[in-house]
């Protein structure tokens, strides 16, 4: 038992770690082409606006039902507790098929903005599971997500054994009790870098100094390119050095995110790097699902 209290505190100290690691204001322009913040909206700004003091609730409903397998949404818990990573929903699955499955959440979004989300739930034959679909805390304090209106996701379900996938599900939608005129504000402000095919990528900010891995450049994504998309990064330099970030970020059609570049301390001391000057790269952009190339954008030049 010793032992166990022991792991368990190590999670949790490295989650308030992780949930408390922000970004410092940074000044950004491009060495390619200029700033462009017009049309930006500021979250400080227009705050005061949006405030909603309810708790959101949601009704029961059932959101999937195919070949034997139920998913019925029973409930919204809101971030409570010292041990709790997020909000999310309670969700009861019902496994009438003729295999054992895993179901998981894929490409969810709320108000409009990509989260990220935890769950995986293991059902086995004529059995039933409550579970529970989690909205990472520190991606919705990134994105400025005080409160929870539209929720929209898809369900993965494979084999339980075997992880064959068996169904993919086109966007389920869930609607909590928040007003329906509450509109989020999506700060996009920033250093336009990309400007493409309806793809808008912005760098935000650099943090090298409280970023837990060690350093960090914030990205906005927005994508009305008509597909669902994979945003990755090539040929990326620190101060003329190559140097591979840690960066991959799905974006589907019609909806915005917030991500980042990590680079590993190890590796800006390897180049001896102590401050980040400026950053080299280029863009390259997919098709989520078939990983067909949409496009590649030119070598992009931001400097700090």
């Amino acid at each position: 038992m010793k032992k166990k209290f022991i792991v368990i505190s190590l999670i949790v100290v490295l989650m308030f770690i992780l949930a408390s690691c922000g970004g410092t204001n940074a000044s950004l322009d491009t060495g390619s082409r200029p700033a462009n913040t017009a049309g930006t909206e500021s979250t400080e700004e227009n705050s005061n606006d949006n405030v909603v003091t309810d708790t959101p609730t949601v009704e029961e409903q059932v959101i999937f039902n195919q070949d034997g397998i139920v998913v019925t949404v029973t409930g919204f818990k809101q971030d409570e507790g010292w041990f709790s990573f997020g909000p999310s929903l309670s969700l009861l699955i019902e496994n009438d098929s003729s295999e054992g499955i895993m179901v998981q959440a894929r490409d969810a979004s709320i108000n409009g903005i990509m989260v990220d989300t935890g769950m995986s739930q293991d059902v086995a034959i004529g059995k039933k599971a409550n579970t529970e679909l989690t909205f990472w805390s520190s991606y919705l304090e990134k994105a400025g997500i005080d409160n929870i209106r539209d929720i929209e996701f898809k369900l993965s379900i494979s084999n339980m054994d075997t992880w064959d996938t068996i169904i993919k599900t086109d966007v389920i939608s869930v609607t909590t009790s928040i007003d329906s005129s509450y509109v989020q504000t999506i700060d996009d402000s920033g250093a336009l870098v990309v400007d493409q095919d309806g793809v808008r990528i912005v760098a935000k900010e650099l943090d090298d100094t409280d970023s837990f891995w060690g350093a960090d450049i914030y990205l906005f994504i927005e994508n009305n390119s008509g597909q669902d998309i994979m945003v990755q990064a090539r040929e990326v330099s620190i101060n003329g050095f190559m140097i591979s970030p840690v960066f991959s970020t799905d974006v589907i059609n019609g909806k915005v995110a917030f991500s980042e570049l990590t680079f590993f301390e190890s590796d800006l001391e390897a180049n001896s790097i102590d401050r980040i000057t400026e950053l080299e790269l280029s863009f390259h952009i997919v098709n989520s699902d078939s990983w067909d190339t949409i496009f590649d954008t030119d070598s992009v030049v931001i400097t700090f």
